[in-house]
């Protein structure tokens, strides 16, 4: 339990954080009303010594678990002597209360959907975390009320409600709520009088007892308002066929023959009369249902209420079903902590568990009337008589319940006014709006309909009250005539289609037609062109080779001469030019013509002459611009940090098709540079100094060295961590032959002839001039060079253990690992993954190498969500993020193509996908370092 208390301001950012040291007093307050007369109360008690910068404080909050919090609304400071206390209710309710629903209206609706709409009425700054699975699907009514209203009554249904938030640096980072049938669990956990539990107190209720219930349901709809009300009389139940209790045929009531025994009405003759009572069900309208409804009351209302209170240590959670003893009084109960009251600095606890008996549901929700001599009739008052009138004037335009297929609407009830004048005339496919997924709305604006639930929003007008139709709602089989034209434009432009033949008017003279042979163009009256498609309407048109045009092609073309383009899908054509015919076959351009003349600048990517790829330095061969690659593995030899790092560079560079000498040319250049550390700063952020393993400088002085590494790093497109060795050798194979290197009279090799130096001596120093280009020489970087090189040499470049892709076929990459932006936050971030779909969101999830299981878990972090990460022989730990299902645990040795889960959105995501990673240590710890999953795996 965390002893710190966090404080906020207005807007709920951090002003603020006390810890145990500096706290006088915290003390938290949790209890479940159990008749659904509110959302579970959450008190907390704080006192600090005075400090100015909170004494105006709006929120606190205390940690509930690695990664929420409750927070709480400060409703009364005090500042006695030299302290401030502070009361803090529950912030969930009391902020919910203020966010009020317009109009939904479910029907049959699982409730993980209904309470998705109602929570975008906070303008989504709540979210829905977790919805149990068994929750019953609900049909009621939600108009005009606040949030907090609405999650009361679907207390009602059977359901408890639980509200947590996250925190960042800032202050609140996300709010949801969790709903489950019950909070808490069934625990171990056992209190004992004399061990645990300081004491026990034992207090039993037998003021509301009843054997026997009487049950009636909704009434019975008869054509003018309600009859009589439904029963279960004709319902028999026997234990003998696996019921709970025998109920004849003919009885209208249940009863517990062995509850009466117990607690029933005394008689003369020594026997016990059931002790009886009734209870009205407005919303079942099933006898059967009725009947086992009654059932469950009275299995409640058939026994003494027991509540105990108890002082003890190492409390439970709220909501978790534990043991209390007490043996000298021989109290032995397995019950529900319904009430905790727990000191946060001491750990002292007050629990409250049974029956909570200030707020019996039998007394206040269940509708139990003591005896049929309680429905006595009261005096009309005025309120009512008026409340009448209201409900005749709902009937006679048909707002009651089950008003019918027409309903005249007011103000009041689509939220528009408070009057109840009618304004509009709905028709519906149902007998009511709540019944009907079809309207016909005619109001001042016009005619219009409404798809699905009713919502004046989804009003589309088809016929307006000025008498304009809406072409959008013109449905016709065939529409006949000779001719039919129209004006498209506000020019005078026509579109006119007469005897199968399409005309655009201009002016009255033709400009286009459209018949079975294509499209023709016009101007002044003559045909200047036209579109068609292949239908061999250029037979003299030869290709090379003597190829004549066959199959599909759309040719544009003028008149005379022959001047045309085609557009071809002959097998193994593209595009087809006329006169000097210029195609495409495949990705490959051909073009017959004797020559190209270039007479301005010429940008390609890369650019070969007779197979030969010519660089800046004029030179031929492979190289720049191949980054290399590296799996991420060191020999036993490599052990500290240091060597690592020239290792890294090292095996880079061979995997880049260096010679070893060169390759040990880059190590004594980057020990002379930085050491090869990846953030060596020069100036300490100052313009005009160099940055990285290799010092990247702006000559110009304008740029620090880091900025000036970043822009050529974008120019490259280089995605990786800018502050790593991978994206710095990245960059030196982009630079190099894009710019950086020159070749001098001392040292006229290119970067390509470089790579394939032999002599270390030769390649340090033409590094150093041709790259580095320092002011002074630095003859000792040949021997530092020499020393890496005898040292590296005889090393094998470990292997990797085989991986293979974690989700089936066909896999599809939708985020690459590196820098991006966030498609949560909208700001840039280092993405340390690769994110996969295969167009199966429920998709299974494979380890992708044997290995064992260190974490499995459900919200990993705030931003993981459900978690799998596997550490795997070659030292190398792979991590699974946002699994909806995870079927593995820690400790666990798997192989590879096992399933670890499914695929899901779980954590922060836009939806479901998987987060793949690769990392030489296990995050969080400081020595992390992620790599690209390309390096293992070819996607």
């Amino acid at each position: 339990m965390s002893e710190t208390v966090y404080f906020f301001d207005h807007l709920q950012k951090m002003i603020k954080r006390k810890n145990k040291n500096k706290l006088i007093e915290v003390t938290q307050e949790k209890e479940i009303t159990k008749d659904q007369s509110e959302l579970m109360k959450d008190i907390l008690y704080v006192t600090v010594a005075y400090d100015k910068e909170i004494e105006d404080a709006r929120f606190m909050a205390v940690r509930e678990s690695e990664s929420s919090f409750s927070l709480y609304r400060i409703i009364k400071t005090n500042d006695p002597k030299e302290m401030l206390e502070f009361t803090g209710i529950g912030f969930a309710p009391d902020e919910l209360d203020g966010y009020i629903i317009r109009d939904i209206r479910p029907s049959g609706q699982p409730v993980s959907l209904l309470l998705n709409r109602l929570i975008e009425f906070t303008d989504n700054n709540w979210r829905v975390e977790y919805v149990a699975p068994t929750l019953p699907a609900i049909t009621t009514n939600f108009y005009y009320v606040s949030v907090r209203e609405a999650l009361k009554e679907l207390q009602t249904f059977g359901m408890e409600f639980s509200f947590r938030c996250s925190l960042s640096s800032d202050g609140i980072k996300d709010k949801w709520i969790e709903v489950y049938k019950q909070i808490g669990k069934h625990s171990n956990m056992r209190f004992t009088y004399g061990s645990k539990a300081l004491s026990v107190v034992k207090e039993v209720d037998r003021s509301s007892i009843a054997t026997s219930i009487i049950g009636r349901g909704r009434g019975e709809e008869v054509g003018d308002g309600y009859g009589r009300r439904i029963e279960f009389a004709d319902i028999e139940w026997k234990k003998s066929n696996g019921a709970p209790l025998d109920k004849p045929l003919g009885e209208n009531w249940i009863e517990d023959p062995e509850a009466t025994a117990k607690f029933g009405i005394p008689q003369p003759n020594g026997t016990m009369r059931k002790r009886e009572t009734v209870v009205i069900f407005d919303d079942i309208e099933d006898p059967t249902e009725l009947l086992q409804k009654t059932y469950e009351t009275l299995v409640d209302a058939s026994r003494p209420l027991a509540q105990f209170k108890a002082e003890v240590t190492g409390s439970d959670v709220i909501g978790n079903t534990v043991t209390i003893h007490r043996h000298d009084r021989n109290y032995h109960y397995r019950t529900r902590i319904f009430k905790v009251r727990i000191n946060r600095l001491t750990g002292q606890t007050s629990i409250e568990l049974g029956d909570n008996l200030t707020k019996d549901a039998r007394r206040q929700s269940a509708q139990i009337s003591n005896s049929i001599s309680n429905l006595e009739s009261n005096k009309m008052t005025f309120y009512e008589s008026t409340e009448i009138g209201k409900f005749q004037d709902d009937i006679m335009r048909g707002a009651g319940k089950n008003g019918g297929s027409i309903l005249l609407m007011n103000g009041q009830e689509t939220g528009i006014s408070d009057g109840r004048e009618p304004y509009q005339m709905v028709f519906m496919n149902g007998k009511s709006i709540d019944t009907s997924d079809h309207f016909l709305v005619m109001n001042s604006d016009g005619i219009g309909f409404i798809e699905g639930d009713f919502w004046t929003d989804e009003f589309k007008t088809a016929w307006t009250i000025a008498g304009v139709f809406n072409a959008n709602f013109i449905q016709a089989g065939k529409i006949r005539a000779d001719i039919f034209e129209t004006s498209f434009n506000g020019a005078g432009d026509q579109l006119k289609m007469a005897n199968g033949i399409i005309q655009a008017i201009n002016n009255g003279a033709k400009i286009m037609e459209l018949t079975k042979n294509g499209m023709e163009y016009f101007y002044e009256g003559s045909k200047v062109g036209g579109m068609s498609t292949i239908g061999n309407p250029f037979p003299e048109l030869i290709l090379p080779e003597g190829q004549k045009i066959e199959g599909n092609s759309i040719f544009l073309r003028t008149e005379g001469n022959n001047r045309f383009i085609g557009l071809s899908a002959r097998n193994g054509t593209g595009i087809i030019v006329g006169m000097n015919q210029l195609f495409m076959i495949q990705r490959r351009l051909d073009m017959i013509i004797d020559q190209v003349q270039v007479t301005g600048r010429l940008d390609v990517k890369e650019l070969y002459v007779n197979g030969v790829k010519i660089d800046s330095n004029g030179g031929g061969g492979s190289g720049g611009g191949n980054g290399g690659s590296w799996n991420g593995q060191y020999p036993p030899e490599i052990t500290s940090d240091r060597d690592k790092r020239y290792w890294q560079i090292w095996a880079m560079a061979i995997g880049a098709g260096f010679t070893q000498q060169a390759a040990a040319a880059l190590l004594g250049n980057a020990q002379g540079e930085s050491d090869a550390n990846p953030t060596a700063d020069e100036g300490n952020g100052k313009p005009g100094f160099g940055y990285g393993v290799w010092q990247w400088t702006d000559s110009t002085g304008a740029s620090s060295g880091r900025v000036y590494m970043i822009n050529l790093m974008t120019q490259a497109g280089i995605t990786e961590n800018p502050d790593t060795i991978t994206a710095q050798f990245q960059l030196l194979m982009w630079h190099a032959p894009n710019g950086q290197w020159m070749a001098t009279n001392a040292y006229p090799y290119t970067w390509t002839q470089f790579m394939g130096l032999t002599d270390i001596a030769t390649a340090t120093r033409a590094f150093e001039k041709n790259f580095e280009r320092p002011l002074n020489d630095h003859p000792e970087r040949v021997g530092w060079s020499t020393n890496w090189y005898n040292r590296f040499k005889d090393l094998s470049i470990p292997q990797s253990a085989g991986y293979i892709t974690p989700i089936s076929a066909p896999v599809q990459v939708t985020s690459e690992f590196g820098w991006r932006t966030s498609p949560i936050t909208g700001a840039q971030e280092f993405h340390n993954g690769i994110d996969l779909v295969n167009n199966n969101p429920n998709t299974p999830i494979f380890a992708s190498s044997e290995g064992e299981v260190i974490v499995a878990g459900a919200e990993y972090f705030s931003w993981y969500g459900n978690y799998v990460v596997i550490r795997h022989s070659d030292g190398i730990y792979t991590g699974y993020a946002h699994l909806s299902r995870v079927d593995v645990s820690v400790g666990q040795k798997v192989s590879q193509g096992q399933q670890l889960g499914l695929m899901g959105t779980t954590g922060p995501s836009t939806g479901e996908h998987l987060h793949f990673q690769f990392m030489d240590e296990f995050y969080p710890s400081s020595n992390a370092r992620f790599h690209n999953p390309r390096n293992y795996i070819n996607f």
